[in-house]
């Protein structure tokens, strides 16, 4: 009997061991719980200057517990099992954070110190969304993605609202989708944050559900580039020296979408030698695009081009017009298609008569008519808005602006070119790629004034790559004759003036010890001329000269922190013709007799 009490107490033991071993090995199987769920994760929460938080909201998945923070930003989350979870501070104003805590970073009691920082996020985007095949009305359920680490996504409210909350400052883009309709992307810069709310107003969204030019839809052509001047020129051949030399129009940096590229026989859009693709002779396989105001002034679209017939065959391409104000917007063709192999220039018209008094997007592009390898080219030469046909390498037609006899600035030319929706303007080339498309196409992501102003060469071409800044020059040896009445070459643009917009600033230099010749003149829409001299400057040497120039010595300025400021401030008073839109034209003059070229170096113009 004494034996099998042993026995039986020994086996009771045993028992007892087991069950403790049971539960010990539950207890440590990690956040699904168990009888050793008695740990704890605490910590600290700050923000990004280190000040306490208080009322930071903690969770963990698989943590029944959550806490909040307390004036000292201390917290304790109880109940916690061994294990590894992904810990979460939230609260309004800020950027919510997850902190991922190992099972190592446990002590041997199971508790966990995790201290944690929050950015703070009290930014907003917001913006609306519009369809586009409804009158633009408000598009509910639209989907809204953000660009942040979570990739957030909103949908749109039945006033087509979306609104992003506790956002840091910086870039985001923003996709906009909907079923049946074209997605579209839209940049958000941390400029766009720049106010007392710190909200991101983006401009309204149209969605649709074509494409209106290849790869583009209603929103991007809402934001096309404009085509202020009555004419661009490409290439960088000499077949009118000096006019037609060095891309003095500089096409180039227009907007392309497709194969294109730089030749010296003008800028070309093409097709491509992929033998894959399939024929499509209703859409544009390459195509530069922008928007024009067109008016009687400027209806007739002239376009200077050839082919390589000899090598390409025959080329196939066309002109569409698309009116932003109708109720559906759609690409109408305008002309006939052209069909050419020809290696000489020739000028082909395509009327917008019909389109007067609208501002339009126009598309200028090749179909690929048969599916084949042999690419196409059509290498454009020249692209004029008139109020008739232009042809071979004349002058913009029209009648010459009285008083600037010489100058080829028409009335014509006056009066539609399109108001100047920019205030800051570089002359520096960023690029120093040798490829002359590279450099044009820089000049897009500074409001360079070779792309954003028009330049006119009456006798002497540019160095538009010149380090220092755009260069426009006279004629150099005895070519010459001392005239300050027409100008050697300018540039003009339109500006509407108006107060807190009246001061028009030019950042010069010059090169030599020979003075620099210049003049400023404004036309008013109603051809009054007035040539205006700087009311301050800031030239190592300045003086009055005849016809309304001035002239001036600044042989200093390097496009560097150190020297920018060494280059001379020329400003101009425009506020008499506060209320009004004014062409402005500043021209090079060779006013003195000496053999060199004379040269005004642009490295910024700004209008405030």
């Amino acid at each position: 009997m004494k034996i099998k009490s042993v026995f039986r107490a020994i086996l009771l033991v045993a028992a007892m061991a087991a069950i403790a071993l049971s539960t010990a090995s539950c207890g440590e199987k990690g956040p699904a719980g168990g009888d050793n769920a008695g740990g704890t994760i605490s910590g600290v929460v700050k923000d990004s200057q280190g000040n306490l938080i208080e009322g930071v909201t903690v969770s963990a998945k698989g943590i029944e517990s959550t806490a909040k923070t307390d004036a000292n930003g201390e917290y304790v989350l109880t109940g916690v099992a061994v294990g590894m979870y992904s810990v979460s501070f939230e609260k309004a104003g800020y950027q919510t954070a997850n902190v991922t805590v190992p099972k190592s970073r446990f002590d041997a009691n199971g508790n966990a110190k995790v201290n944690a920082t929050l950015n703070f996020a009290n930014a907003k985007i917001t913006g609306k969304v519009l369809d586009g095949m409804n009158g633009n009305a408000p598009l509910a359920g639209a989907s809204v993605k953000l660009s942040n680490a979570d990739e957030t996504t909103v949908e749109t409210d039945d006033k087509g609202v979306y609104v992003f909350e506790n956002l840091t400052i910086q870039d985001y883009t923003i996709t906009i989708s909907a079923d049946e309709y074209v997605a579209t992307t839209m940049a958000v810069t941390e400029a766009m944050f720049d106010n007392e709310e710190q909200v991101a107003e983006v401009e309204d969204v149209v969605l649709t559900k074509t494409q209106l030019l290849p790869g583009l839809t209603l929103n991007d052509l809402q934001k096309a580039d404009k085509w202020y001047y009555n004419e661009y020129r490409g290439g960088s051949n000499g077949e009118q020296y000096p006019r037609w030399d060095w891309s003095t129009c500089f096409m180039g940096s227009m907007n392309f979408v497709g194969d294109w590229s730089e030749h010296g026989e003008g800028t070309c859009i093409e097709i491509s030698g992929d033998e894959k693709k399939p024929a499509n002779p209703n859409e544009f396989e390459s195509y530069v695009w922008g928007s024009k105001l067109i008016t009687e002034d400027n209806k007739m679209m002239t376009v200077r081009a050839r082919t390589f017939g000899g090598r390409d065959g025959e080329t196939a391409f066309g002109v569409v017009a698309i009116d932003l104000s109708a109720a559906e917007p759609n690409a109408v063709v305008v002309g006939e298609k052209v069909k050419t192999a020809s290696e000489s220039y020739g000028d082909y018209y395509f009327d917008f008569s019909d389109f007067v008094g609208k501002e339009v997007v126009i598309g200028l592009g090749l179909y690929r008519e048969e599916q084949s390898g042999n690419g196409k080219h059509l290498a454009i030469r020249r692209i004029n808005f008139t109020a008739d046909k232009m042809k071979d390498w004349d002058w913009i037609s029209g009648k010459e602006v009285a008083g600037l006899e010489g100058w080829h600035m028409t009335e014509e030319m006056v009066r539609s070119t399109m108001v100047q929706t920019e205030k800051e303007f570089s002359g520096l080339t960023l690029s120093d790629d040798g490829d002359r498309k590279v450099k044009y196409q820089s000049w897009r992501t500074n409001n360079h004034i070779g792309w954003l102003w028009n330049f006119t060469v009456v006798t002497k071409d540019t160095e538009a790559f010149a380090g220092q800044g755009f260069v426009m020059k006279t004629r150099g040896g005895s070519s010459y004759v001392v005239n300050t009445q027409v100008p050697e070459a300018y540039f003009y643009t339109k500006f509407p003036i108006a107060a807190g917009s009246n001061q028009l600033t030019f950042k010069l230099r010059n090169f030599g010890d020979n003075f620099t010749v210049a003049k400023l003149t404004v036309i008013t829409e109603d051809m009054e001329v007035e040539h205006v001299l700087p009311k301050s400057n800031t030239a190592v040497e300045y003086a009055e000269a005849a016809d309304g120039c001035f002239k001036y010595k600044n042989n200093r300025g390097e496009p560097n922190e150190e020297q920018v400021g060494e280059y001379a401030d020329f400003v101009f008073d425009l506020s008499k013709y506060n209320g009004k839109n004014v062409v402005v034209a500043i021209g090079v003059f060779k006013g003195e007799e000496n053999g060199d070229e004379n040269k005004i170096c642009f490295h910024s113009v700004s209008l405030k």
